[in-house]
């Protein structure tokens, strides 16, 4: 049985051609960041803990993080991001990217030509540009 979150990066993967999302032999950080984490164009990351910060998550990079993030979150083209538990900031996911967040988005959310599933209630605005796809299936 799979997870919502592998549902829909194989759809995203369908959609896009992307390769997987798959962190299994990303760059590992045992614990959490206090600041902000920058994940540079290409690269992968996956952080067992939060991110106290922002999350830059910049072309065709992947990152999973399995706490919450504290800050702002922006996804830039081919980017893929898995967070497994709340963002305490806005995000902004830009064309070819995909955003999967378990729990609530404090504040708003601007989805460009991209793909964003969120798990929990957005406390701000939400803003999906053409060739965007946004669902929110929080209670």
């Amino acid at each position: 049985m799979s997870s919502p979150a592998d549902d829909f990066f194989a759809r995203f993967r369908e959609r896009t051609g992307a390769p997987a999302a798959s962190t299994a032999t990303a760059a590992k950080v045992d614990g959490d960041v206090s600041g902000n984490l920058e994940v540079q164009p290409g690269a992968a990351i996956c952080v067992n803990g939060e991110v106290g910060g922002n999350v830059a998550v910049r072309r065709d990079a992947r990152v999973h993080v399995r706490g919450d993030v504290g800050g702002e979150v922006v996804v830039e083209r081919g980017g893929q991001i898995q967070v497994d538990g709340e963002v305490g900031g806005s995000m902004r996911v830009h064309g070819g990217a995909a955003a999967y967040v378990a729990g609530e988005i404090g504040g708003d959310v601007t989805v460009e030509g991209a793909l964003m599933l969120v798990g929990g209630a957005v406390g701000g605005n939400v803003w999906v540009r053409p060739g965007g796809e946004f669902a929110d299936v929080g209670v």
